[in-house]
C-alpha cells in the first residue's frame, strides 16, 4: 500500500495523486486482494465527492460496495453508506441519503460497537430528528452512541455525541433539563484540551460551547470559546471555518455590547470571504494557464519531430524535392492550426475575463444588497422602538411588576436576536417571519397597554416551514402600520397579516390596519417635523430595488387607502413576492 501513501501525501490538485491510485488498484487487482481493492475505491469515492465529482464518486461507491460486500466487511460497506449518503444530502436528496444511514445502522446494530456505527447514528440523529425537531428522539440516540463511543474510548467520537447533544439542548429551547446541559457542557469543556489542535471535532465544539453559554447569557465563556473556536479552525487552515468563526464572534460580541470588536469580527470575516472567492477565481485561470502551457508543450513536441523527420527526409535524399514540399506543407498546416487554437484560446481567456467582470458587477451588487439588508435592520432596530422598549421595562420595574418586567425584557431581547440572526441571511422560511411578527406585535400590543388586537393568518394550503421570501420583506409594513396607523387613533386598534397563494405563481402578503389613514397621519408628521422623511421605507425602497434587479418577475408592493362614508378607515398593504424565485 506504499502507492496509496504516497497518494495521501500528493497534493490534491496534483493530476499523480489519482495515479498512485489506479497503480495501487491494479496491483490490488493482480493479487486478488478484495480488501485493499474496496478500501481504494473508497479513498477514490472520498476524493471524487471533496472534488465535487458527484457521479464519478457513486460509481467507486459502487465497486467499493461490490468488494467490501463479496468479503462481508462490514464496517466498510457502512462506512461507504456514510459518504454515499453525504453527497445525497448535499443534493438536497434527504430521503435517498436517510434511507443509506438507517441501512448502514441496521448493518452494524448488532455488531461489535465500532466508530462507523457512532457515525451512522449521529448523522440520523442531526438528519431524522434534530433537523425536525424531535429533540427527545434524537437525545435517546446520541445518548446510545455516546455509551459506545465510551466503550471504544474514542476522545473524537466521545466530544462528538456531546456536541450533538449540547445542539439538542440549544434548539429544543427548554425541553430538555438545564441540569442535563450543563453537563454536556462541562463534559466537552474537560475532553476539548485533550484534542489534537487539527481535529475538526475540536473546532466544532468550541464552537457550540460558545453558542451554549452566550445563551446562558454567560459573556466570559461565550468569548472564551468562540475565540477559540477562531484558533482551532486558523489551525486546521481551513477558510470556511476561519470565517464562519469570525462571524460567531460577531454575533457574540454584539450581544454583549462590544461593538468595536463586533465590527472588527464582521470586517475580518468578509476578508476571509473574499479570498476563498479570489483563491477560487485564481485556480480557474491557473487551470486554463496551465491547460494552455500543456497544449503548447504538444504542439511543440509536434513540430519538432517534424523538423527532425524532414532532415532525415533531406539526409536520405536530396533528389526527393517532392517529398520534401509535401512536408513543409504539412508544417505549414500544423502551423497554421496551431495558431488557429492559440486564437480561439485567446477568446476562451477574454470569456473568462469577462466572466470574472460580470461576477464582479454582481459581487457590487450584492455589497449593495447587504448595504441595504444594514438600512433596513437600523430601520426595525430604530431608537424609538427600543426607547418605548425600555420605557414599559423600566414602568413594570418602578411599579413593582417583576414578572412582567422579565416577561417583557425576554421578549424583546428574542426580538433582538431575531432580527439579528435575520440579518444574516439572504432568505429565511415564511414560518419564521411570521415568529418574528408575532413577538414583534405582541410587544407593540403591550407597549400600547393590550389595545391593539392583532391577527396573523396564513392560506392551508401553503407550507410555510418550505416556503422562502426575502429577509425582512414584510416588518418594515407592519411597523409602518403601527407607527404611523394606530398610534395615533383612538378607541379600538386592529392590525391584520393574512399570507396566501396569489395565481399560483406569486405569494401575496396583506397589511392591513384600522388607523387614521396615511393622508392624516402625514399631515400630523409634517405638523411635528417638516422636513421628517421616513428611513425605513426609503431603506426597504432600495432593497426592493436590489432584491428586483435581473429579475422576470419583480416583487411588486401596492398600497391602498380604505375608506367609508369618505372617512378613511386605515390602509392596506399588498405585497406580491413571486414564488419560483422565493422557493
Amino acid at each position: 500500500m506504499k502507492l496509496v501513501g504516497l497518494g495521501h501525501a500528493t497534493p490534491s490538485s496534483d493530476t499523480s495523486r489519482i495515479q498512485y491510485y489506479r497503480e495501487a488498484l491494479s496491483i490490488a487487482t493482480t493479487r486478488k486482494d478484495t480488501l485493499s481493492q474496496g478500501r481504494i475505491y473508497a479513498i477514490l469515492l472520498v476524493r471524487s465527492k471533496s472534488d465535487g465529482r458527484y457521479p464519478e464518486a457513486f460509481e467507486y461507491g459502487q465497486k467499493a460496495l461490490k468488494a467490501y460486500r463479496s468479503i462481508e466487511y462490514y464496517k466498510g460497506i457502512a462506512g461507504v453508506y456514510n459518504e454515499l449518503s453525504a453527497i445525497y444530502i448535499i443534493q438536497h436528496k434527504y430521503e435517498e441519503g436517510l434511507a443509506l444511514l438507517q441501512e448502514g445502522y441496521e448493518l452494524l446494530r448488532e455488531k461489535k460497537p465500532s466508530r462507523e456505527l457512532i457515525r451512522l447514528m449521529c448523522n440520523i440523529s442531526f438528519y431524522a430528528y434534530i433537523k425536525h425537531k424531535k429533540y427527545t428522539e434524537a437525545q435517546t440516540l446520541i445518548t446510545e452512541a455516546l455509551g459506545y463511543a465510551k466503550q471504544i474510548n474514542n476522545r473524537e467520537n466521545i466530544i462528538h455525541c456531546y456536541t450533538l447533544l449540547l445542539k439538542v439542548c440549544i434548539d429544543s429551547n427548554g425541553e430538555v433539563a438545564q441540569a442535563d446541559c450543563q453537563s454536556y457542557a462541562d463534559s466537552i469543556a474537560a475532553i476539548y484540551p485533550k484534542l489534537g489542535p487539527k481535529i475538526t471535532k475540536r473546532y466544532t465544539a468550541a464552537h457550540m460551547l460558545s453558542y451554549y453559554y452566550s445563551e446562558q447569557n454567560d459573556r466570559t465563556f461565550a468569548f472564551k470559546y468562540a475565540r477559540l473556536a477562531l484558533a482551532s479552525a486558523k489551525d486546521m487552515r481551513r477558510k470556511h471555518n476561519i470565517a464562519e468563526a469570525y462571524a460567531h464572534l460577531f454575533e457574540v460580541y454584539l450581544k454583549f455590547g462590544e461593538h468595536d470588536l463586533a465590527i472588527n469580527a464582521l470586517n475580518e470575516s468578509h476578508k476571509v470571504k473574499d479570498s476563498i472567492f479570489n483563491e477560487k477565481s485564481l485556480a480557474k485561470l491557473q487551470t486554463l494557464e496551465t491547460q494552455f502551457k500543456t497544449e503548447k508543450a504538444i504542439q511543440d513536441k509536434e513540430l519538432a519531430e517534424e523538423k527532425a523527420k524532414l532532415a532525415e527526409e533531406k539526409a536520405k535524399s536530396y533528389q526527393n524535392w517532392l517529398i520534401a514540399i509535401l512536408i513543409f506543407c504539412l508544417m505549414v498546416l500544423v502551423s497554421i492550426a496551431f495558431y488557429i487554437w492559440l486564437y480561439r484560446l485567446r477568446k476562451q481567456k477574454e470569456l473568462v475575463s469577462k466572466e470574472l467582470s460580470s461576477t464582479q458587477e454582481r459581487l457590487e451588487v450584492e455589497q449593495q444588497f447587504r448595504q441595504a439588508e444594514l438600512k433596513a435592520l437600523k430601520a426595525q432596530l430604530n431608537p424609538h422602538f427600543m426607547f418605548n422598549a425600555l420605557n414599559s421595562i423600566q414602568d413594570y420595574i418602578l411599579l413593582n411588576e417583576k414578572e412582567l418586567a422579565s416577561d417583557y425584557l425576554g421578549k424583546f431581547a428574542d426580538l433582538m436576536r431575531i432580527y439579528l440572526n435575520h440579518s444574516q441571511e439572504g432568505n429565511l422560511s415564511l414560518e419564521e417571519e411570521i415568529e418574528a411578527l408575532e413577538l414583534y406585535l405582541d410587544l407593540e400590543s403591550v407597549r400600547f397597554d393590550h389595545s391593539i388586537e392583532f391577527n396573523i393568518k396564513t392560506d392551508g394550503n401553503l407550507d410555510i416551514d418550505d416556503l422562502k421570501i426575502p429577509t425582512m420583506l414584510v416588518q418594515p409594513y407592519v411597523e409602518n402600520a403601527v407607527k404611523h396607523g394606530l398610534f395615533y387613533k383612538k378607541g379600538e386598534r386592529k392590525i391584520d397579516v393574512q399570507f396566501k397563494e396569489h395565481n399560483d405563481d406569486y405569494l401575496e402578503a396583506i397589511v392591513r390596519d384600522n388607523g387614521i389613514g396615511r393622508e392624516a397621519s402625514a399631515e400630523i408628521n409634517k405638523k411635528r417635523n417638516p422636513n421628517h422623511k421616513s428611513f425605513a421605507t426609503s431603506a426597504n425602497a432600495t432593497r426592493l430595488h436590489l432584491l428586483n434587479h435581473g429579475r422576470s418577475q419583480k416583487i411588486e408592493v401596492k398600497f391602498v387607502d380604505l375608506y367609508q362614508d369618505q372617512k378613511a378607515t386605515g390602509t392596506e398593504v399588498r405585497i406580491l413576492i413571486p414564488l419560483k424565485q422565493t422557493a
